[in-house]
């Protein structure tokens, strides 16, 4: 398993032969590769914070799994050790929920 950014993870789905991208249903964090510094510093600290909650190695359980807009991306609810990742990056500020639509810029 690999984490991406604040909102996105690469697992290894059952039986260890596929992995697949994951987003985080019903939150967005900010981008990496953003044109601010405030968001970039969020960014980090948000997949620090994702690192943190799914460590490499660890299982995790996806849930209300549904495709996304990008191929062989899925979106989906996901808990590690820690609980459900959405809510943990919601309650440290790290992520806002979401929707759909137009993002709010972080900067």
């Amino acid at each position: 398993m690999r984490i991406i950014d604040g909102d996105t993870l690469r697992v290894r789905l059952p039986g260890g032969k596929r992995a697949r991208t994951v987003r985080l249903r019903d939150v967005d964090a900010p981008e990496i590769k953003a044109k601010c510094l405030s968001e970039i510093a969020l960014a980090q600290m948000a997949k620090s914070e994702l690192e943190r909650l799914a460590p490499v190695g660890s299982t995790v359980l996806l849930s209300a799994t549904k495709g996304d807009k990008y191929q062989n991306r899925i979106d989906a609810k996901v808990a590690g050790p820690y609980g459900d990742m959405s809510e943990a990056l919601l309650a440290a500020g790290l992520a806002r929920p979401y929707n759909g639509g137009k993002r709010q810029s972080w900067c």
